[in-house]
């Protein structure tokens, strides 16, 4: 009877099945972080180190600074129907055509502002440090699921030392890289190279996934990704856009091989294994959806380029403000952006040297001044800026192993990077032969270094000699931490010194610590004939 009535009690209170979904919910969470806390770790390192330079070291995230607010008047502007923007949010880079100021920056910073501004309207003006900061968070994570990715499907290793590799290649990635150098200022550029560059790395997630599962759904985020990666930067996304046209001729590639056969046949189906996607069961309407994105990029493109500026040039240095008060300028240039004359001396500004220099004053490692400049070259501004194997030699090194793996002929996962990797190294050659040289500009190349930086990375962790694996290990940690001191250096440099704007009291703030550390330095260097 006692039992009865227990098993009716029972009925009549049903367990609490919100609180077991809520135990299982915090286990999978548990269980994900300790399964993931090896990429974890050094994401959240980085992240903080780019806050704190955001930041200028205050953690203020919604602080304004000069030339952050761009992207609000421009999603204002584009509510009513309009382009241009008031003078006062793009000084000094208004472009001025019939009295109205526009700037020459894509739109996608822009769209993400009017939400942002609907629902804070107290924050107007004030995103561009959350927003670089999110953007920095959005890139690693891709990073790392690229990376597990191309580990051949996406499971995670159990392995103490390749752990220890992903760890340090994410390091390498955030703290090591120029991700650092844009986190010294929160200016226009630097958010829309930093959002174009991040979304490149999610579009190719996406494409990639897309290779393996060819569902639409897939596709079409690839193909978003590109469009807004090329609407905030067309340097940096125009590689994300020329993939997704890449695969479009792939996919009607793979669409004719099936229908063809003989010699015809034979060699469709080489082409498609160079690129690793002989299986792909794509229809072969997805190959007019991968077009779409990017006819419909190029057509907003140059169809806001005119609306703009009457013509179809994205930057038309006939109406630049610097350069009707500097004519001098003008006639350098010869009014264009790009010349094929440049590339010499831009493979050699961003590749072809170190471009470091040493100094015995705190932090003793600083950017150069000035690049070479080959006969015939071009160039308008040619600023502080170093080379991208003196920036970033942890990356830079992993990437050349990557580039050689791509070359040869080896696995179709492998292969099926080549597509991406291919299009972001054209997409981000641009910078070669533009008029201006800039530190900030090698981070256009960031996503196809991490590209081809992954494939050398899960070839190295593939090593089967014990002993070469943990000294290979050694000297990537050596070169990630040489990374991040010349990072950290450039840009706690360029933020409180170098560059226009700096606040007097972040100028002596500085200033004081160099005094410190030089002095510290000084006191504890032996005196000559002592030890």
């Amino acid at each position: 009877m006692a039992e009865s009535v227990d098993h009716k009690l029972d009925a009549s209170h049903p367990p609490n099945r919100t609180s077991q979904d809520g135990t299982g919910l915090v286990f999978k969470l548990h269980r994900a972080g300790k399964a993931h806390l090896h990429a974890i770790v050094p994401i959240l390192l980085s992240l903080t180190l780019f806050s704190w330079f955001i930041t200028r070291g205050d953690w203020r995230f919604f602080d304004l600074e000069g030339l952050s607010t761009y992207y609000d008047a421009l999603g204002d502007s584009l509510l009513q129907g309009r382009l241009d923007v008031p003078r006062t949010a793009i000084l000094p880079e208004a472009f001025v055509r019939e009295g109205k100021s526009y700037g020459y920056f894509g739109v996608t910073p822009a769209l993400i502002r009017i939400p942002l501004n609907f629902l804070f309207d107290s924050r107007w003006g004030q995103w561009a440090r959350v927003s670089m900061t999110f953007a920095c968070l959005l890139s690693l994570i891709f990073t790392y699921r690229i990376l597990i990715l191309q580990r051949g499907e996406e499971r995670l290793t159990h392995n103490p030392k390749e752990k220890a590799w992903i760890g340090i290649f994410l390091l390498a990635a955030g703290s090591g890289s120029t991700m650092l150098f844009l986190a010294s200022r929160a200016f226009v550029y630097h958010e829309a190279i930093i959002w174009g560059s991040t979304l490149s790395l999610i579009s190719v997630f996406f494409l990639l996934k897309y290779q393996i599962d060819n569902r639409l759904s897939l596709l079409a985020l690839a193909g978003a990704s590109a469009f807004l990666a090329f609407s905030a930067r067309p340097t940096s996304g125009a590689g994300a856009i020329l993939a997704i046209s890449g695969l479009a001729v792939l996919i009607t590639v793979n669409s004719a091989a099936r229908r063809t056969s003989g010699r015809a046949s034979h060699w469709l189906t080489r082409t498609l294994n160079t690129f690793g996607v002989v299986d792909m069961k794509a229809p072969p309407a997805h190959a007019l959806w991968a077009a779409s994105f990017a006819l419909l990029t190029a057509c907003l493109y140059f169809g806001t380029n005119y609306l703009k500026f009457h013509t179809w040039d994205g930057v038309p240095l006939k109406y630049y403000a610097q350069y009707r008060q500097m004519p001098e300028r003008m006639l350098l240039t010869g009014g264009k952006q790009f010349h094929l004359a440049n590339l010499p001396t831009g493979l050699a500004a961003y590749f072809g040297r170190i471009g470091v220099d040493w100094g015995p004053h705190f932090p003793w490692v600083f950017m150069r001044q000035r690049a070479t400049l080959y006969p015939g070259a071009r160039i308008d501004v040619n600023d502080w800026s170093s080379g991208i194997p003196g920036t970033m030699p942890a990356l830079f090194g992993m990437s050349c192993i990557g580039a050689w793996i791509l070359i040869r002929r080896t696995s179709a996962q492998v292969r099926q990077l080549r597509l991406p990797v291919l299009a972001l190294g054209l997409g981000g050659s641009l910078i070669f032969f533009t008029v201006w040289i800039y530190e900030r500009y090698l981070h256009d190349l960031y996503p196809f270094l991490v590209l081809t930086g992954i494939v050398g990375l899960n070839c190295v962790m593939r090593l089967r000699h014990p002993r070469l694996t943990t000294i290979a290990l050694v000297i990537f940690f050596v070169l990630t931490l040489a990374s991040i001191s010349v990072n950290t250096s450039f840009a706690l440099e360029y933020q409180r010194e170098i560059v226009w704007g700096v606040e007097d009291d972040k100028r002596a703030e500085f200033q004081r610590w160099r005094a410190v550390i030089d002095d510290s330095v000084r006191l504890n260097r032996p005196t000559p004939g002592h030890p």
